[in-house]
């Protein structure tokens, strides 16, 4: 049967099937094209760098596919859009590199999921029939013994019948085992393994195992397709426990009620807080749900807006997101602005607006407007000072949403990792005076670790940093030999970006550091003061300066422009816009001048940079002018290499707005081109 033949075939039997019908011929299509994948005994179409993350986006999505029928409404619309997104950049990449006939299919899953969810829409069936038609009729085209099993799979379904032809490996030949090579090349085994028993099985998925694969936390799925195996078949050998962590952001402007909130989360009763206290950074709490033995972490950070840029280190997904609202305030947008903070950092995590009453007057709130918007959990209104009867009722809310929500309740890790976990939260209770240490050895951890088994060091090392657990930083040579409390790190990170604000500068020394922990030297000795000096840099807060050797913080720079600027006319110059839908992230031009510091061109002595904007110029004489005004940024550049240069600062821009964790179309943005733009991108 020829390609048109059989596409007019698949376009006839797929009119017959329902939406999760479709879904489920979806998931078997790719199933059967996955092995095409690494027909060559490699993956090297991809590269180094990202081809762990595109092996593991298009297992996840393959599961998603398989999981679409389980699943329903916003959820299931939630995960297939997100699968889609993420594996039409991998499919791509492969086909561009000439994997042409799995690459096809690679999508396949992903995108008519992504359409079958929107069924709701009179559309959604429809094309997610056009995008199993188009994949299957590469099969047709490319390997004909596998269309006729496609054809089989469709009347199978119809059918509604239990056993399906073709399930064997064996007519793959010498591509099926080049696929099992290319998987243990890139430490992924357990992979080849897995789908090598799903064809055993006659594709029929075991869903408990299906389930457990769909609810590894997210940040283990980002490290990349091995980091999952080796969690996943840590689960399987040493059993599971229930990960019974949980964290609440509390955010909002200074004065709002965020500490005393924070307090009466865990005992009602617990003091307010007085007019001369106030959060320096982030203060960080425990809430036990003992009824269900949860550990809720509290973190509340300060309103100050001095460490807004700082909470990006912090802030995270999985969490629940208090929002404090001070009713008085006439600045309405100050509710938008902490919603965009945590839709930046959070994301899909939702938010639970509080309005701290503190009079009579009316606090008027457009919530079914930010409810199109932002994912928020419900409002509450009420005094947290005087108002005993709703604050109790807020905190049985609060404590239902984390006991039942899936971030937490489907949750879990290898027995042996929550062992270890147990032994480091006894090490770093700070309430216990006999012990309360901040960082432990890598040998001592070790220890801990073969005492339960765990062979792997630096694999469970790296799943508890991630899951927020303990920290390690491995590339940092002056500590990589300290696994450390979180605590620590914010407590220290606050404390040098408040000095430094305090003393009206904007940059300091190592020297300085003596200075800054005077009050602290037990908690932050002289011996660790050159792993905080790096993390600022790690987390570009900071870059450091060749001469002098200071550390300078782009974000406490003077506001005001330099008194003058060079000219950058049109039709000298590429110049760029990215106009944002929203106010930006408040360390969004700051990390782009931290990645470009060694850069910074140098004026009758001084350095032209301010805290929204910076003047470089590159080692070919080009120079380049990037500036934040209000929702925009513009980057403007001329010279000899003018064309690459404003290539690799638009590469830059577009790696940090990548790097928020807001979906679309909650942080927009688009770029306005002038001048001489280059035919690549036009």
């Amino acid at each position: 049967m020829d390609r048109e033949k059989f596409k007019k075939k698949i376009e006839q039997e797929l009119k017959q099937l329902d939406r999760d019908q479709i879904i489920h011929f979806t998931w078997r299509c790719a199933v059967r094209a996955l092995p095409f994948l690494g027909s060559e005994g490699d993956f090297n179409y991809w590269s180094k760098k990202n081809r762990q993350g595109h092996i593991q986006r298009i297992f996840y999505a393959l599961d998603l596919c398989a999981y679409g029928a389980t699943l329903g409404g916003h959820l299931y619309t939630a995960y297939a859009f997100s699968a889609y997104d993420a594996v039409s950049v991998s499919a791509i990449s492969a086909r561009t590199a000439g994997a042409i006939g799995a690459a096809e299919v690679a999508t396949v899953a992903s995108e008519a999921v992504f359409y079958a969810s929107h069924s709701h829409h009179l559309k959604g069936e429809t094309e997610a029939a056009k995008v199993v038609t188009r994949a299957a009729a590469v099969y047709a085209q490319n390997y004909r013994y596998l269309a006729s099993i496609i054809l089989q799979d469709l009347k199978n379904i119809q059918k509604k019948l239990g056993e399906h032809q073709g399930q064997s490996t064996d007519w793959y030949c010498e591509t099926w085992d080049h696929f099992q090579k290319a998987l243990k090349n890139e430490g992924c085994a357990y992979w080849g393994r897995l789908y090598q028993s799903i064809f055993d099985s006659g594709l029929v998925l075991d869903q408990q195992a299906l389930e457990r694969r769909i609810n590894v936390p997210k940040e283990i799925r980002e490290q990349g397709a091995a980091a999952v195996a080796n969690y996943l078949e840590a689960l399987e050998t040493q059993g599971a426990v229930r990960l019974n962590e949980a964290r609440i952001i509390i955010l909002g402007d200074k004065g709002s009620g965020k500490t005393c909130i924070a307090r009466r989360l865990i005992d009602p009763d617990a003091p307010m807080t007085t007019d001369d206290e106030s959060t320096a950074g982030v203060d960080t709490t425990l809430w036990v749900l003992e009824e269900d033995n949860i550990n809720v972490r509290i973190w509340d950070f300060a309103g100050h807006t001095v460490s807004h840029a700082v909470h990006q280190f912090f802030l995270s997904e999985r969490c629940l997101y208090i929002m404090v609202y001070d009713g008085r305030t006439e600045e309405r947008n100050r509710l938008e602005y902490w919603l965009n903070h945590m839709k930046n950092y959070g994301g899909n995590s939702q938010a639970i607006i509080l309005v701290n009453k503190r009079d009579q007057h009316s606090v008027d709130i457009k919530i079914n407007t930010l409810k199109e918007n932002y994912p928020i959990a419900g409002v509450y209104t009420f005094s947290i000072q005087d108002d005993k009867t709703k604050l109790e009722a807020f905190r049985h809310k609060v404590a239902d949403y984390i006991k039942t929500n899936p971030s937490w309740e489907n949750q879990e890790i290898p027995t042996n990792y929550y062992l270890v976990k147990e032994e480091l939260e006894k090490l770093f209770d700070k309430n216990d005076k006999n012990k309360g240490q901040e960082h432990i050895t890598l040998d001592e951890f070790r220890q801990i670790a073969e005492k339960h088994k765990i062979a792997n060091v630096h694999e469970i090392l790296k799943d508890l940093h991630y899951l927020g657990v303990s920290l390690w930083y491995g590339g940092m040579k002056e500590i990589d030999t300290l696994v450390l409390n979180p605590e620590w790190i914010s407590h220290g990170v606050y404390k040098i970006i408040n000095w430094v604000n305090e003393e009206k500068k904007y940059s300091l020394t190592l020297d300085e550091f003596e200075v800054v922990f005077k009050e602290d030297g037990n908690r932050h000795p002289k011996d660790k003061h050159p792993f905080l000096f790096k993390l600022m840099k790690h987390y570009e807060l900071a870059y450091e300066t060749k001469e002098e050797k200071k550390l300078v913080i782009p974000h406490l720079l003077n506001e005001d422009r330099p008194n003058e600027l060079p000219d950058f006319p049109v039709g000298e110059s590429l110049m760029l816009r990215y106009k944002a839908e929203q106010a930006l992230p408040p360390n969004t031009i700051s990390r782009f001048i931290v990645r470009h510091n060694q850069q910074i061109k140098r004026e009758k002595g001084k350095y032209v940079v301010w805290r929204y904007g910076v003047l470089l110029k590159d080692d070919k004489g080009s120079m380049a002018l990037v500036r934040e005004e209000d929702r925009d940024i513009t980057v403007s550049v001329k010279g000899p290499d003018k064309t690459n240069y404003i290539s690799t600062l638009r590469e830059t821009l577009n790696d940090i707005f990548n790097s928020y964790k807001s979906e679309k179309p909650e942080l927009q943005y688009r770029i306005e081109r002038y001048g001489e733009i280059p035919e690549k991108w036009r």
